[in-house]
């Protein structure tokens, strides 16, 4: 186990909104396992430049040998809160393409060319709230995800600990669950400075309670790379102007429209 105590002072929600004073976990006995569970964007951003890659693969299996599949991927280049660029695919159809360079801002508009939006915030807001992939993809198995601590390492240049990640046992008490996961495997490397998830590949099955009929798979991948190294990040030449006769952009993919993305989860 993680040596308790160490964790106490962990900069857990470090500059969630730029400029904010960061908030301390007060939690005494706060392992690096747990510290991750309880990261968000800001403690992301405390790693400083770099890029982070996510890919999804979701497989639906019938009883009749019929198989259903959905590809999701996510991009995004960092530099700071005045420079990021969120890429999001489906199906290798770009979804959401969300750049901030300068403090100038563009998102993707209805005919798939870029156009600028008066203002970067809202652009933020859709990334805090769309970040957090593993949560996403692991959904079914939240309550059961078992962490097997292995032996320190290196990722990135950065002192980071590897995790077996493993199907814990079912909760006692309660309401039956909804959701009966069946296996989960894989690996996790959480930085030992802010316990941030810097490399993931995890495997799982899970089916709905009572539904013999089809089992769910996911395949969830995770690299972040090229940490403190600049990012080519540029403005577009021609960016257009929303204007009221002319093309409005695209509605946000974060706080404005939380549904439409919680329906198509990373």
């Amino acid at each position: 186990m993680s040596r308790p105590g160490r964790w106490a002072s962990l900069v857990l929600l470090v500059g969630s909104l730029p400029g904010c004073h960061p908030e301390v976990s007060q939690t005494p006995s706060l392992t690096l396992e747990q510290a991750a569970e309880k990261v968000n964007f800001g403690s992301e951003a405390t790693l400083g430049s770099h890029r982070s890659e996510v890919s999804v693969i979701r497989r639906v299996r019938f009883s009749s040998g019929e198989v259903e599949q959905t590809d999701q991927q996510a991009v995004l280049v960092w530099q700071d809160w005045d420079n990021f660029q969120f890429r999001r695919l489906q199906g290798g159809n770009v979804t959401c393409d969300n750049l901030v360079v300068g403090g100038l801002a563009w998102n993707r508009g209805p005919k798939g060319h870029r156009v600028r939006v008066p203002d970067a915030e809202p652009l933020r807001a859709d990334l805090r709230v769309v970040w957090d992939a593993w949560t996403e993809a692991l959904g079914p198995f939240s309550g059961r995800i078992a962490l097997v601590r292995g032996e320190a390492g290196v990722i990135e240049g950065r002192p980071a600990r590897p995790y077996g990640v493993t199907l814990g046992a079912q909760p006692g008490g309660g309401s039956r669950p909804s959701v009966e996961p069946l296996d989960l495997t894989g690996t996790v490397w959480l930085d030992e400075a802010t316990a941030v998830r810097l490399l993931a590949d995890v495997e799982g099955s899970w089916r709905r309670s009572g539904d013999a009929k089809r089992i769910q798979e996911v395949s969830f991948h995770l690299a972040i790379s090229g940490i403190g190294q600049p990012q080519d990040l540029q403005a577009p030449r021609r960016g257009r102007r929303p204007s009221a006769e002319g093309e409005k952009p695209a509605p946000s993919s974060g706080a404005g429209s939380a549904v439409a993305d919680r329906a198509l989860p990373l």
